[in-house]
């Protein structure tokens, strides 16, 4: 009977065991995500802003176009 406990016992000790051990790797896994996530994010926002200052270099030649043409006249 005593044995039987203690196996019990030891059986219970492995499943929590096994249990952290996949909590453990969910957190894991969750952090990688989060990290892909913020990757993703830090990716966009730089595209983003290559976009503006194409924009804003785009414009700058539009105005000195202008400002040349104007001073040709």
């Amino acid at each position: 009977l005593m044995l039987l406990l203690l196996l019990l016992m030891l059986l219970l000790l492995m499943l929590m065991l096994l249990m952290l051990l996949l909590l453990l790797l969910l957190m894991l896994l969750l952090l990688m995500l989060m990290l892909m996530l913020l990757l993703l994010l830090m990716l966009f926002m730089l595209l983003l802003l290559l976009l503006l200052m194409l924009m804003l270099l785009l414009l700058i030649l539009l105005q000195e176009k202008k400002f040349v043409k104007r001073l040709e006249k």
